[in-house]
């Protein structure tokens, strides 16, 4: 049975704070993954980094008939690349957990037929399962840890 680790807003403050302490340049654009993106997109826009706009992506896994296991699933697009413009942006994607990675991958391959200058991919947590590893994240959590967010 999978462990559950019940996160405080006081932990998303924290996580928010160690992770925008690892951006490596300034940023224009936050590309949320909603909706669990969105919390710490707002915090990290608002209270560490110059207010830079945030544009929200809705992606959603399904999983894939008659194939079992956990990395079975597609990524299907629920809401799209809001309009406000990211070509030449320095680009921030942002999810609460990269846990199997697919939304992350879907989300980057989108964002990249926008042209930015620049993409970094982060997460507040990363699990070493994940299909893709974030540029940046504020913890690694074990694979066979559930995640309880406050939002949630």
């Amino acid at each position: 049975m999978a462990q559950k680790l019940t996160l405080s807003w006081q932990d998303i403050e924290a996580d928010c704070k160690a992770l925008a302490q690892k951006i490596p340049h300034s940023v224009d654009v936050i590309v949320a993954i909603t909706k669990g993106g969105l919390p710490p997109a707002t915090i990290i826009a608002n209270k560490y980094l110059s207010r830079p706009h945030i544009v929200t992506l809705q992606l959603e896994e399904i999983a894939i008939e008659g194939q079992p296991g956990y990395q079975s699933k597609k990524v299907k697009i629920v809401s799209p690349l809001n309009i406000y413009p990211i070509e030449n942006k320095k680009v921030l994607i942002l999810d609460d957990v990269a846990d199997s990675g697919q939304t992350l991958k879907k989300a980057l391959t989108l964002v990249k037929t926008h042209q930015p200058q620049m993409i970094t991919t982060a997460a507040l947590h990363y699990k070493p399962r994940s299909r893709v590893k974030p540029d940046i994240f504020a913890r690694q959590i074990d694979n066979d840890v559930w995640i309880v967010y406050p939002w949630e």
